[in-house]
């Protein structure tokens, strides 16, 4: 279904009730069908579906909720549905063919169709506007159940009764793929994929990626004989992510691991190429062709519509990137270090001859202990001495026992002599 995904961006689905019909016209559809063929829609395929309960709930429901009775009384007839092909008003007027074109045909081509429905996006998909008629809204992709109408729109004013819906087209783009496989599966096998060639009788073999070389040098030799090769981040394919095809793109990778491991899976009907690859030592080889072909699928569960490759990210060192701003450098961290181991030896020193306290001044300014003005306490300070003034005490320095230093201090002057001696 992904793959008709990418095809019918510019087609979309319409279903009308039987019951709307009245001598096989319908007075909704004639309103309707006039607005949207300005708006640049064609009916490009239209069919006669006779719905059941079950498909009924699948596609008007997605499955949500039951059919009323009245609605199942009232699907005796076939339900009308039609294919709409959404084309801008100034495109070219020829017409797109339903049927897969002649090689080599330019206008009206199948690549013309893929270029009109890649060139729209989900808000510009072809069942938008339809919805908006319909419906009178749109709705979010992630929808699910039964869509809701306003009075005003096409579905409020033709709709019979509340469990009698009138009409109905798909709102996201998986129900309108689902609908268009349903409803039109001649239109939706155009766009199914080959089916896979057959598989051989295959064996795994894993190896680390340290052998990376030989084992490329080994498929180079034997190339007719291996089937697929491909980079894993690990041994268990429940966990691991494919990281790299080809050596050339495992090299290129800034993201490794010890855990990363090649996984090689080779055709079985001949035993050279797969005693040659033995020669490498692999760390695993399936015991059997039963097993190799298990471990095959395991591995490679996508190889049929597109390979995927793990992203090379660096994701395991953003934190740390975004960490580093609170880190600190070893000569900040020394700093600190010698700061804290001052003011432990600080906290319990003090001079009694200048009565400073090394540990208030850290207290304070949250840096080297310096000197300091003297603090109060009970008793009087002593006097340095009548004749000293401010700033000779400011210019003492601290007492040689009550500097502690990693490193020893420097040389002083020899303090003065007080005057006089505390008492």
């Amino acid at each position: 279904m992904r793959n008709l995904m990418k095809h019918i961006g510019n087609y979309t689905v319409i279903m009308i009730m039987p019951y709307l019909y009245e001598d096989g016209v319908c007075e909704a559809w004639l309103e309707l069908s006039e607005i949207i063929t300005e708006m640049g829609y064609s009916v490009e395929d239209e069919e006669k579906i006779q719905l059941d309960a079950d498909l009924a709930a699948e596609l008007i429901y997605s499955g949500m909720g039951e059919v009323s009775e009245e609605f199942i009384e009232k699907l005796e007839a076939p339900a009308v549905v039609k294919l709409m092909l959404y084309r801008k008003p100034d495109a070219s007027e020829t017409e797109f063919e339903t049927e897969p074109p002649a090689e080599g045909e330019e206008e009206g081509s199948e690549s013309d169709e893929e270029e009109v429905g890649e060139a729209k996006t989900e808000e510009t998909d072809a069942l938008v506007e339809i919805v908006k008629l319909i419906y009178g809204h749109t709705a979010d992709v992630r929808q699910e159940g039964e869509m809701e109408a306003d009075p005003e729109s096409f579905e409020g004013r033709f709709r019979p009764s509340p469990d009698l819906p009138g009409m109905w087209t798909p709102y996201t783009p998986n129900a309108k793929a689902n609908a268009i496989m349903k409803l039109f599966p001649r239109f939706a096998a155009k766009f199914a994929l080959p089916p896979p060639p057959e598989l051989p009788p295959v064996m795994t073999m894993i190896f680390n990626a340290t052998k990376s070389a030989e084992v490329s040098e080994m498929v180079a030799e034997n190339e007719e004989n291996v089937i697929c090769l491909a980079y894993f981040s690990g041994p268990d394919p429940s966990t691991a992510k494919k990281i790299a095809l080809t050596k050339e793109q495992y090299d290129q990778r800034k993201k490794k691991s010890d855990d990363d491991k090649i996984v090689l899976i080779v055709n079985r009907k001949k035993s050279e190429p797969l005693l040659s690859f033995c020669q490498l030592s692999p760390i695993y080889i399936s015991a059997n062709i039963e097993d190799g072909k298990k471990d095959y699928e395991a591995f490679f569960a996508e190889e049929e519509e597109e390979q995927f490759i793990e992203p090379d990210e660096l994701e395991e060192e953003v934190p740390e990137i975004l960490t580093l701003p609170d880190e600190i450098s070893t000569v900040e961290a020394d700093s600190v270090s010698y700061t804290y181991e001052r003011a432990e030896k600080f906290e319990e020193k003090y001079d009694e001859i200048s009565e400073i306290s090394a540990l208030g001044r850290i207290e304070e300014t949250g840096g080297v202990p310096g000197p300091q003005e003297p603090q109060s306490s009970g008793e009087p300070a002593a006097a340095v001495g009548e004749q000293a003034t401010t700033e000779e005490s400011e210019q003492m320095p601290t007492p040689e026992e009550s500097i502690p230093s990693a490193e020893p201090p420097p040389p002083s002057e020899e303090p003065p002599t007080p005057s006089e001696q505390p008492e």
